[in-house]
């Protein structure tokens, strides 16, 4: 089960606070469990809750999904407040009955029973059900296009990506308590179910998948969509990217692929009138251009070391080149792919190739000569990994970890802070993967070094308490004591830290800690460790702690926020420690009389 502490980690300082407002001013309704999946519905800015549904894990939580729009990164304010209701709320979490275990008791007639009445009440259930059977791919894999498997029947697969998308802006469907999937994931599924014919070489099918779908999603956001929805359109990428890999897997002859082009084209002209103009272009140059340019054709038989050639590097070529990619490993054509990889400066889709193909010590030299970033040599080192090449993965994160030193001058960036969160984010997700992998291994002095680069990263209570559990485990080396003066004097030097209270707090560390936290009125850190420190420091800085509390207070009670009136009553009994601690008992007892009176009401 999670805990908050787990809770804590998934989302940002500022989304936890305000889930955590949510969760305890009752927006969360009734949580039900089907086997690891947890659904609820939390109360937002619309009218309409928004769906949230949490898959778990032995390690915590999985995945999780909201109806929102929130597209920031990591999971939204929605999502924070179910997860902390579950934590706060476990006993009121409905357990059902799992649909797989309810399913395997059922005897194939009871089941086949069951689906034809489904069928006679639901249209949409049974267009589902002659698309998943007139897309079901043929089980034996080719290694390059293949035409035997006669075309599948466009038909039902249009009928229902058009009852998905109708259904999606005109209706709302209930199941079990519970609102359905929604169109999105469900058209996002109809999509994928041209990925299987891809993997087995026949573009062919894979594209009349595509087109079935396209078509009728197109004219059904054109027609109703656009105006209410913010999100679905970025489905209009992996067709396009789809489409792309189709064509170049297919053998289609020229007047086929006009044929198509011209409908791709009209797709995109339609939706760049409405400002989605980034879907197609890469499938267009797909299809016009194909394997036919004789410089590519020379890259790929490593006559030629550059491309795409001089004035045409732009995004679309950039994307074209890693569908390329993709078509050529698909196809097992391995030394075209590492010629047109090294050509394009594609270098962690090289280096990962000569991985694959057991090429290991040229890899890691072409990644030491070529690598620019972090995420290249976490890209490769995870490769590394699952091929079980330990020692050689801990050696390329380790490597990866000297190239964040490599960071351009800030004066001479355009983008600035940007850059620096990016950055930053990236160095964090290598240190941090190679500081639980390299203390699993028993590479305690590696894994310590990994979790101080971490630090550096985020600045974040739980990189500094990682950092002291390896200092603590290596047991020689630098001390805890002078890691610990050493992370302090960082974090204390540190123009913005949002842990930086926290940690001081959590290290003794009281008037650093009073003294990071800033004035009365505008002290920083989230609620919880305020009140933390107030309760900590309110014998050492009573003044300053009866500032906070009462600026806290009575901002929850004039503004009347009910759900938060025990929050409220938290800070005055800190504030009532702190008026005693400073001898001032008679102003306490005159003030909270006072404001007794004033809201004896709330």
């Amino acid at each position: 089960m999670i805990d908050i502490k787990t809770v804590r980690a998934l989302v940002s300082a500022e989304i936890f606070s305000r889930g955590r407002d949510y969760a305890r001013a009752g927006a969360v309704g009734a949580l039900a469990r089907r086997g690891d999946t947890v659904f609820t519905f939390v109360e937002g800015s619309e009218v309409t809750p928004y769906r949230v549904t949490i898959r778990l894990s032995q390690d915590g939580v999985a995945d999780a999904r909201c109806t929102c729009l929130y597209d920031w990164g990591g999971y939204c304010k929605h999502v924070a407040a179910a997860l902390i209701a579950l934590v706060e709320r476990p006993d009121d979490v409905q357990e059902r009955v799992p649909i797989d275990v309810l399913l395997d008791d059922l005897d194939k007639a009871m089941l086949i029973d069951l689906i034809k009445r489904r069928i006679n009440t639901d249209d949409a259930f049974a267009l589902w059900i002659a698309a998943e059977i007139d897309v079901a791919a043929p089980a034996v894999a080719t290694n390059g296009p293949t035409t035997g498997r006669p075309p599948i029947d466009q038909t039902s697969i249009k009928k229902y990506a058009h009852a998905l998308v109708r259904g999606r802006y005109r209706t709302r469907r209930h199941w079990d308590e519970f609102e359905t999937s929604g169109a999105a994931e469900e058209l996002q599924r109809l999509v994928e179910k041209a990925v299987p014919f891809l993997e087995r070489g026949d573009g062919r099918n894979a594209l009349r998948v595509l087109e079935a779908v396209t078509d009728p999603f197109v004219d059904a956001w054109l027609t109703d969509g656009h105006a209410a929805d913010e999100d679905m359109y970025l489905l209009f990428d992996d067709l396009g990217r789809l489409i792309a890999e189709a064509a170049l897997i297919s053998d289609l002859a020229p007047d086929e692929r006009d044929a198509l082009a011209q409908t791709v084209e009209d797709w995109h002209v339609r939706l760049s009138d409405y400002g989605v103009d980034n879907a197609f272009p890469v499938a267009i140059r797909a299809l016009h251009d194909g394997w036919d340019d004789p410089q590519l054709g020379n890259v790929l038989q490593g006559k030629a070391r550059a491309w795409p050639p001089a004035g045409c590097a732009d995004g679309v070529e950039r994307a074209l080149t890693l569908v390329r990619l993709r078509v050529l490993e698909a196809r097992e054509r391995f030394d075209e792919y590492l010629n047109l990889s090294r050509a394009a400066g594609a270098h962690s889709d090289h280096a990962g190739m000569l991985a694959k193909l057991g090429r290991v010590e040229e890899a890691l030299t072409y990644a030491q000569h070529k690598f620019k970033s972090p995420a290249e040599a976490h890209a490769l080192a995870k490769m590394l990994r699952a091929l079980a090449n330990d020692d050689v993965a801990m050696a390329m994160a380790e490597f990866g970890l000297a190239i964040t030193k490599r960071r351009p001058d800030k004066s001479k960036s355009a983008r600035g802070n940007d850059e620096d969160l990016n950055f930053n984010a990236v160095m964090h997700a290598l240190a941090g993967w190679l500081r639980d992998y390299a203390g699993a291994m028993g590479k305690t002095q590696l894994a310590l070094k990994a979790a101080m680069t971490a630090f550096s990263a985020t600045l974040s209570n739980e990189d500094f308490r990682a950092v002291e559990c390896w200092a603590k485990t290596t047991g020689a080396g630098k001390s805890w004591a002078s890691v610990r003066k050493a992370l302090l004097a960082q974090l204390t030097e540190a123009p913005h830290a949002y842990d930086r209270v926290e940690i001081l707090l959590d290290e003794g560390m009281i008037a650093q800690a009073v003294q990071a936290a800033g004035g009365t009125g505008s002290a920083a850190g989230d609620s919880d460790t305020l009140m933390r420190l107030a309760g900590a420091a309110s014998q050492s800085h009573p003044d300053w702690v009866i500032g906070v509390a009462l600026a806290r207070a009575n901002a929850i009670i004039e503004e009347g926020r009910s759900g938060h009136y025990r929050e409220a009553a938290h800070w005055l009994k800190n504030a009532s420690h702190a008026f005693v601690a400073a001898d001032r008992e008679d102003e306490w007892r005159g003030l909270i009389d006072g404001l007794i009176e004033t809201h004896r009401r709330k």
